[in-house]
């Protein structure tokens, strides 16, 4: 019975060890966001949101019809048919600092584009690199993109941008997250 009895607490005690760990590893404070709000901005220039933001282009636009948060049918940062990745960019800092971090997204592809996509990129000193991509994009619902931040990145004014190159139609950038661990 005490053999038992000691693996039954060993595995309780494993348990509460691997939640703790867990939930330390989910840790962290929320540096930056930006939904795109709830109203239309045409052309978007960047000081309607959350944060400011540098854009290059006319092409996007605040489509603020229907629910917030990735959950209507082109709301967010919309932006329509471009040329070239640098006709459309919206380029962004953020504070951030700590010891680890991670940034999130979301995309929505709303009807098929002959050619084209988006990138995500970072600069956190050297230049930007990019980090997530869909280059040659195909029609898709929201879906959430991931990138956890490199220790380089763990920096005051790391810079963020988003480019889109892509015709016809549209694209929808929506729900943009930074999360820190301090």
């Amino acid at each position: 019975m005490k053999n038992a009895t000691f693996k039954i607490g060993f595995l309780i005690l494993a348990s509460v060890f691997i939640f703790i760990c867990t939930a330390q590893g989910q840790d962290g404070t929320i540096v930056f966001k930006e939904t795109f709000g709830q109203s239309e901005v045409k052309p978007f220039t960047g000081a309607e949101t959350e944060n400011t933001w540098t854009v290059t282009g006319d092409s996007p636009e605040l489509r603020g019809q229907g629910e917030a948060d990735h959950t209507g049918d082109g709301v967010g940062m919309e932006t329509k048919s471009t040329g070239t990745l640098t006709d459309t960019m919206l380029e962004a800092t953020v504070d951030a600092k700590g010891s680890s971090g991670y940034i999130e997204f979301w995309v929505l592809v709303m009807d098929p584009p002959e050619s084209g996509g988006w990138t995500f990129q970072v600069d956190s000193g050297g230049g930007y690199v990019t980090k997530l991509s869909e280059e040659t994009a195909s029609q898709h619902e929201y879906q959430k993109y991931h990138y956890d931040l490199e220790k380089k990145d763990l920096i005051s004014n790391l810079k963020i941008r988003f480019q889109f190159n892509h015709t016809p139609e549209r694209m929808v950038l929506d729900d943009i997250v930074v999360v820190v661990k301090k």
